[in-house]
């Protein structure tokens, strides 16, 4: 049962299955506090100075208090702490996203190259194809960048279709980056043409590599056509051998959701950088038949997640989230401090919280085991298995 308090500052108190949480939606913002700050928090509802909100907390708590606080200076001391804290995010009233978010610069350019790709794979998108020509003219192409690179714009992702296919795409991006030092660029790629452009690849500074890996080898092979699989395994390699780091992207769908903590072992084996999840699309040739609910998708992520800690490879997504929960105090992240889980329907889609009341998430700073499994891995070994 969720029960709510009015608590100073606006801030709200929930508690959830014995857990307080605090929120002040103005803002907005949240707190998850330990048992002892949660005591302390309830002892300022309503207290008029930090010696009632003393007494309030005596008085609720005699036991608990007295084992954590030793005088009451620093009882005192530790009211005054939070109530200070509590006023860092005690602001005017949210006025919304658009008010509180200032376009002062560009953070990344997306380009869709084109629609032509050497697969057809059955959960496209775009529905790319090798029949398929559209393809953005390179003028097109020089000007939208040139935008981006006066409002500030220093990440650059080129998809499609396949990229690799795209006309005298490796000279163009070897002069694009070379004329902006400090730009980085992303290439999404089905992997398929890797082992022959490796010499291209090596060949530029500040690359990085999104492969896709739809699953094990019947599963991948269903998506993408027979042989891909083991034709992405054999230009995996070769990109390794060639000292080429990559991120391995998978798209979760029907097809690999059970086989999530598995291709986590196989992205370490095969020595990848990192894993990047992909939500499928109901859009082009996905289709509902292959769409996970997020519902149904929790449990196996976990299950990757605690492999990728054994294995110490990041899995990016949660590694955002790391970052978001681990920043330093202030840092204000509009409307990022919640653990989203996607939700699309046919029609639309869009970012919905859900509420999974047998599982609660945990974000740690970096274990030490998963520290060893990383510096393993580095040295050329792997702690990973299945299992």
């Amino acid at each position: 049962m969720t029960t709510a308090i009015h608590i100073p500052l606006r801030w709200q108190r929930l508690e959830h299955e014995g857990r307080a949480i605090y929120i002040q939606p103005e803002t907005p913002d949240w707190l998850v506090p330990t048992d002892y700050g949660d005591q302390l928090l309830q002892a300022l509802t309503g207290a008029g100075s930090l010696a009632e909100a003393i007494s309030n907390l005596r008085k609720a708590s005699p036991g608990a208090v007295s084992e954590i606080t030793v005088n009451e200076h620093r009882l005192a001391f530790d009211l005054d702490r939070l109530q200070q804290a509590l006023h860092i995010t005690s602001q005017k009233g949210y006025a919304g996203r658009g008010q509180e978010l200032t376009l002062n610069r560009l953070k990344e350019c997306w380009f869709h190259l084109t629609d032509r790709c050497n697969l057809s794979c059955t959960h496209c998108l775009f529905e790319a194809s090798p029949a398929k020509s559209r393809t953005l003219p390179q003028a097109q192409l020089d000007m939208a960048a040139s935008q981006a690179l006066e409002l500030g714009c220093r990440l650059f992702y080129f998809t499609g279709g396949e990229p690799f296919l795209y006309p005298d795409f490796f000279p163009w991006l070897a002069l694009f980056l070379s004329k902006n030092p400090l730009a980085h660029a992303v290439i999404l790629t089905n992997g398929m043409l890797l082992a022959k452009n490796i010499l291209a690849l090596q060949g530029l500074d500040r690359l990085h590599l999104q492969v896709s890996l739809d699953g094990q080898e019947q599963a991948h092979d269903s998506l993408r056509g027979k042989g891909a699989y083991s034709q992405l395994l054999a230009n995996l390699t070769a990109l390794r051998q060639a000292g080429i780091p990559f991120t391995l992207s998978i798209a979760v769908s029907r097809a690999n959701v059970a086989d999530l903590p598995d291709l986590v072992t196989l992205a370490a084996g095969i020595g990848a950088a990192s894993i990047h999840l992909l939500y499928h699309f109901i859009r082009g040739k996905g289709s509902q038949e292959q769409f996970v609910p997020p519902a149904e998708i929790f449990a196996h992520l976990v299950a990757a997640w605690e492999r990728a800690e054994q294995c110490g490879l990041p899995i990016d997504n949660i590694e955002t989230i790391r970052a978001q929960v681990f920043s330093t105090p202030g840092t204000r992240q509009v409307l990022r401090r919640r653990l989203l889980l996607l939700e699309q329907r046919a029609e639309d889609a869009r970012f919905d919280v859900v509420e999974l009341p047998d599982h609660r998430c945990s974000v740690t700073p970096e274990s030490p085991e998963r520290r060893s499994a990383r510096e393993s891995r580095a040295q050329g070994g792997t702690s990973c298995r299945a299992g």
